[in-house]
């Protein structure tokens, strides 16, 4: 597809301003020079009051959603799997008391995960920033602030919650940081990632072994010394939630949420293991070091049980896990139907 895309839009920009001749007078930008960003950074200085409430704690009358989760506390973070498998999986318990979050057998918990502590530290480091350090962020554009940074919003807020420098990082990436390179050999480089011609290479390098954003920033330091602070909303998405099927059930375990997570970890080419974001997140957390609030909501979900607990039912699961089925078992043993 990048083969074909890239000789069309030449092609597209040439037809349009054959049609258009009032275009004749703007001038493109060139391939070396980085689109406008979508905001810019207004950093404030100390004196002036940050966020107190960056987790966006919803109030009594708001439902908990995507734009509004709940901080729910962890209460315990179990692994069930013996230490000897290779999988480690973990009974995660919250509670939800005061949310008014209800849920069914079959529904889901969506959870949107943080950077790991170590990344998010290389990561300023890299940019020279500063993450105790406050901005506001102003639209360029028509864009709106995203609804998932508070303002103020400090760098830290911002890479450890909303930045997906753990991500794989797509052809865009590396066109975008590729404006940046003062350095001759980076520079031809990225723009090889970032052409048709050379995501062969882009993929041996990048998507094969899973390298992330942060390390593909690693491997690039004379430009990502060079990398514009106002350029990052552009150049990393954000985090996206993951969804769990829910492993209990309100009629036994009352203002509480159970999930089970099977820990992603594995290896390829690279030294490091690659992790799972929102798995590996979960399992370093530990409640008994303090209050661990997790921001999460719920989505009804696609599988459906029978609701009346007379009619037997019969639990195949080819893939799916066993914690919908766990939160099915639960409600029928709560009413006295096994």
């Amino acid at each position: 597809p990048d083969a074909v895309i890239d000789p069309w839009l030449s092609l597209f920009w040439e037809k349009v301003l054959v049609l258009n001749p009032s275009l004749a007078d703007v001038v493109p930008l060139r391939e070396d020079e980085p689109l406008p960003p979508s905001f810019t950074f207004h950093f404030l200085d100390a004196e002036t009051k940050r966020t107190t409430d960056p987790a966006g704690v919803p109030s009594d009358r708001t439902a908990p959603s995507e734009s509004c989760p709940f901080p729910a506390r962890m209460l315990s973070n179990r692994r069930v799997t013996h230490p000897s498998h290779f999988q480690d999986v973990r009974l995660i318990e919250f509670d939800i008391s005061g949310s008014g979050i209800e849920f069914a057998a079959g529904d889901i918990v969506m959870i949107r995960p943080h950077n790991a502590a170590e990344d998010v530290q290389l990561f300023c480091q890299l940019l020279r920033l500063d993450p105790e350090s406050s901005f506001t962020l102003k639209p360029t554009g028509s864009a709106a602030v995203p609804a998932g940074l508070p303002e103020p919003c400090t760098v830290q807020h911002l890479v450890e919650r909303y930045l997906d420098i753990a991500a794989v990082p797509r052809r865009s990436f590396f066109e975008l940081l590729s404006t940046f390179a003062t350095d001759e050999r980076e520079r031809d480089k990225l723009m090889e990632f970032s052409s048709a011609a050379g995501q062969d290479e882009l993929h041996g390098y990048c998507n094969r072994p899973r390298r992330t954003a942060l390390e593909v920033l690693t491997d690039f330091p004379q430009t990502t010394r060079e990398l514009g602070v106002d350029h990052l909303l552009d150049l990393f998405p954000q985090i996206q939630p993951r969804s769990f099927s829910i492993a209990s059930s309100l009629k036994t375990h009352p203002d509480r949420l159970q999930i089970l997570v099977a820990v992603v970890r594995y290896q390829t080419k690279l030294y490091k293991p690659r992790r799972g974001l929102c798995s590996s997140w979960l399992a370093s957390l530990d409640p008994q070091q303090g209050q661990v609030p997790v921001p999460l909501w719920v989505k009804k979900g696609t599988l459906r049980f029978p609701k009346d607990s007379r009619i037997p039912v019969i639990l195949v699961g080819p893939g799916t896990g066993v914690a919908p089925f766990r939160s099915a078992i639960q409600e029928r043993v709560s009413e006295g139907k096994t």
